[in-house]
């Protein structure tokens, strides 16, 4: 599976996306009775909502 976004919030909704599009995944995949394949994910546009996320922009700085 390849998923491309234009834009994605890499800091709040990166993770949910992903496990979501690779739950998509499983489930097509057991529904054609094939193995699940590779999962790859490409951003455009990254970006971070560094006001509304000021806690969690500093809690991630703290992790570099």
């Amino acid at each position: 599976m390849y998923a491309v976004f234009r834009s994605n919030d890499i800091l709040s909704a990166l993770g949910q996306n992903m496990y979501a599009l690779t739950e998509l995944q499983k489930w097509v995949a057991d529904q054609l009775n094939i193995p699940v394949g590779t999962y790859s994910h490409t951003i455009t546009v990254p970006h971070i909502y560094h006001i509304r996320d000021e806690n969690l922009v500093d809690e991630f700085k703290n992790h570099l």
